[in-house]
């Protein structure tokens, strides 16, 4: 019972754990923000670009800029005049191209050199670095150098940062604050749920799963949404780890998922969720196989998932609703709200993604994760004490059908023994009475107090009760009727 206990305890206190990280983290941050006593870094809003095989010489932009319908590797050149104080560093984010930095004509940063990036990619990863200035200082010209992207037909160039190193810092961390804390928050929300499974793995094996599988999507979640911030590429210096984390995180999160909803639910018809996670499964390593082959980057792969994973999700959320209504599943009603919410953020960042409503991209899906997960963890846990419930109450059944299996076990052993009894008191009788009618017949005929004495005998002797039938309860109202009248 205390084992039981503890495991309907686990999602309770992991929310309690998650809420406390939240607030730490949380706090933490602002007290990192109230204790800078440094300026904000300079972001430049505009600039002016020259395009290759353009009509025009150039044109002014504002960051950040997107160019259309360009051929593979144009030259796109971006300048723009700063202000730089001694030894203050640039940050520089690129998309999927390669490009030169220099300022006042003289190079101080090279991105995507083909040595830097591996073989099976056409294009570099995304990449954010804080370039050293080399000594540059007051009105400066900067210019970058673009080569627009293999896999793609537009470019997308960022605001260039320049400040202060720890400015630079705390700038970057205001900008993606949020989308940061929240991968912080889904990875460790992933690993904690995952060692959560692992420690109720002898308890109880269907819990176990569904725990793993949640764990799991948290972790994907939170591998993708720290692979798609901006700060995490100023802190790991490693742009295509932080690529593959990012797309296989987007493509591989559902199917956990899937698994997680098809335990936590329990439908009467669970094969099409088990198909579509089979299919999404083989799409998700044929777009790993093209990636590695060279043939399709996964930045390409991504636009088919684009259309796939918001129908997958819309899809289990019908589903759901229906075994809810159908079935009146109770589980199925508790799982209703989380799903859609998942589904509807999911719609909304595609649709973000295409119409930049809001600044970070992947910002409305992690803030929609997020609610997910914490919502699922309380539902979580109902449904762990809902299926708990249901065990004992199956053991109890089982244990009380073993019990009366026992019981008519030893009832049939004991019918037995009466049944054997009988029939030897019954011979017994039967002896008895030839013996005492043998004894009468050889004593003397005179002797009449003799002859009284065993005739006494002989009907003292009990005659063997009626037998109806081969069941002992029937036999004995039978004969207690009959005495009666």
């Amino acid at each position: 019972m205390k084992k039981i206990s503890a495991i309907r305890n686990i999602p309770y206190l992991t929310i309690i754990l998650l809420t406390l990280i939240c607030i730490m983290l949380l706090s933490s941050k602002n007290m990192i923000m109230s204790q800078a006593s440094y300026p904000e870094a300079t972001i430049v809003s505009s600039a002016y670009a020259v395009v290759e095989g353009s009509d025009s010489d150039k044109e002014e932009i504002t960051f950040p800029h997107t160019f259309k319908h360009l051929s593979p590797r144009t030259h796109v050149t971006v300048t723009t005049h700063i202000n730089l104080n001694k030894d203050d560093p640039i940050y520089i984010k690129t998309v999927y191209s390669p490009a030169k930095v220099y300022l006042d004509d003289e190079l101080i940063y090279e991105f995507g050199r083909t040595e830097n990036y591996p073989s099976y990619m056409k294009d570099p990863a995304t990449e954010g670095y804080l370039i050293g200035t080399d000594g540059h200082s007051g009105d400066t010209e900067l210019r970058i150098e673009y080569l627009s992207p293999v896999t793609r037909s537009s470019l997308t160039v960022y605001s260039p940062i320049y400040g202060a190193y720890k400015s630079l810092f705390f700038t970057l961390l205001k900008l993606n604050k949020w989308s940061f804390f929240i991968a912080l928050l889904e990875l460790a929300a992933g690993v904690l749920f995952i060692f959560i499974s692992l420690m109720l793995l002898y308890y109880d094996k269907e819990v176990c799963k569904m725990i793993f599988h949640f764990g799991f999507f948290s972790l994907m979640a939170g591998m993708w949404s720290i692979g798609e911030c901006n700060y995490t590429g100023v802190i790991v210096k490693n742009p295509t780890l932080l690529y593959l984390c990012a797309f296989i995180g987007l493509f591989s999160q559902m199917i956990p998922l899937l698994y997680f909803c098809r335990l936590a639910v329990g439908f009467k018809n669970d094969k099409p969720i088990i198909v579509i996670a089979k299919l999404l499964t083989v799409l998700d390593l044929v777009a790993c196989v093209l990636q590695l082959s060279g043939t399709v980057a996964l930045s390409q792969s991504m636009y088919v998932f684009h259309v796939i994973l918001p129908l997958i999700l819309c899809f289990l959320t019908a589903y759901i609703i229906l075994e809810a209504v159908r079935s009146q599943n109770s589980r199925a009603k508790r799982l209703m709200v989380p799903v859609f919410i998942l589904a509807l953020a999911s719609c909304a960042e595609i649709i973000n993604y295409h119409l930049k409503f809001v600044a970070s991209l992947s910002l409305l899906y992690q803030i929609g994760t997020l609610l997910f997960i914490i919502i699922m963890g309380i539902v979580m846990g109902l449904n762990i004490s809902d299926m708990l419930s249901i065990k004992r109450e199956n053991e109890r059944l089982i244990f009380d059908m073993n019990l009366l299996e026992h019981s008519l076990l030893e009832q049939k052993k004991y019918n037995s023994l009466i049944t054997t009894n009988e029939q030897l008191f019954k011979k017994q009788r039967h002896d008895l009475r030839h013996q005492l009618v043998a004894i009468k017949g050889l004593a003397n005929t005179e002797n009449k107090q003799l002859n009284e004495y065993l005739d006494s005998l002989i009907h003292s002797i009990p005659s063997a009760p009626a037998s109806y039938c081969e069941n002992r309860v029937v036999n004995s109202i039978l004969s207690d009727r009959k005495s009666v009248v």
